[in-house]
């Protein structure tokens, strides 16, 4: 009966033994999975704070980002009416957008809403912003102002179209 229980004690040990084995093996896989897994998402993260190139801004002494695009130098007409002198910068989180406008027909148009499309180099839309045309009398040129909170700098052009009115 003795020697049944020192083999019992024995086992106990070495089954208390396994056990221990077992979680330790068991705590360092989980920490090796952890760090591994926290590794892989830093390394996430740097990518997506990796800002593509951004072909058409030029940063000013002052951290305003200036829109250069050749095409935003071209005239944009919308109902007879010529958009000039396209200027687009971006500074603490704002991008605001100005331009000329001028009426060159014999009649009072404007007044009324405009969507602002903006395009990158291969005609897709990045996003579209909404602005507003006032009544232009003929000959007259007014300042279109545009604000928004979205990042426009660094679009490549812009198509300017009427939106649509309820009552149209």
């Amino acid at each position: 009966m003795n020697e049944n229980k020192t083999v019992n004690k024995r086992m106990r040990k070495s089954e208390k033994r396994l056990i221990l084995i077992v979680i330790l093996i068991a705590i360092i896989v989980i920490s090796i999975l952890l760090v591994v897994k926290n590794v892989v998402n830093k390394q996430d993260g740097e990518k997506e704070e990796q800002k593509p190139e951004e072909k058409y801004v030029e940063v000013s002494d002052i951290g305003e980002r200036i829109n250069k695009s050749e095409k935003m130098k071209e005239a944009k007409y919308i109902d007879d009416l010529e958009v000039t002198n396209i200027e687009i910068t971006q500074k603490d989180g704002i991008s605001i957008l100005k331009a000329t406008v001028k009426n060159n027909t014999g009649v009072e148009k404007g007044d009324y809403p405009i969507i602002l499309t903006m395009l990158d180099e291969n005609g897709n839309e990045i996003c579209k912003e909404n602005g507003y045309i006032g009544k232009i009398a003929p000959g007259e040129t007014k300042t279109l102002n545009v604000s928004t909170m979205s990042d426009i700098a660094n679009v490549y052009n812009l198509e300017i179209t009427k939106a649509q009115q309820p009552n149209e």
